[in-house]
């Protein structure tokens, strides 16, 4: 069964944006996405998708000195691992390697950018994931959506 969350999508919306203001960042566009947009009934979280502009954004440290100023706030970076200090993807993903944090409050993800192409992309495959989802009427497994996620994202 597929089931639309625009309340919840939308205030996860307006908590991302409120965190990349107050953190100096000029938001340039901003949309719903994750498995609450792509239409799974009980979703355990509501994400957004942002690219933003801001003085300072530009490089990997950058967004590691965002994500940290962000926890002042109760987000935290949950994208990081052990080999990484703060998220944006595997260094085999050379075209977009920390160009992009991912934060969570609660139950509100935001993917945060400063690649264009990289938001376009993943924004394009999100449209995508929700269409295929609403064609098969029921929200695509796990592994369909990170495969045309990478797809997508990576252009292949």
């Amino acid at each position: 069964m597929i089931k639309v969350h625009p309340e919840k999508l939308a205030e996860a919306q307006v908590q991302a944006i409120q965190i990349c203001e107050v953190l100096g960042t000029t938001v340039v566009s901003c949309k719903p996405t994750g498995s609450a947009y792509y239409g799974k009934e009980c979703p355990a979280d509501y994400d957004a998708l942002l690219f933003v502009r801001g003085s300072g954004l530009l490089r990997a440290v950058d967004l590691e000195d965002f994500a940290a100023r962000a926890e002042d706030f109760g987000w935290s970076d949950c994208g990081k691992n052990d080999s990484d200090p703060c998220s944006g993807g595997e260094p085999n993903e050379y075209d977009y390697y920390s160009s992009w944090v991912a934060l969570r409050k609660g139950e509100y993800n935001a993917i945060i950018t400063t690649d264009r192409v990289f938001y376009l992309r993943m924004a394009a495959a999100a449209e995508l994931v929700k269409s295929e989802s609403f064609n098969k009427g029921q929200a695509l497994d796990k592994e369909e959506v990170v495969s045309i996620f990478r797809a997508v994202r990576e252009g292949e």
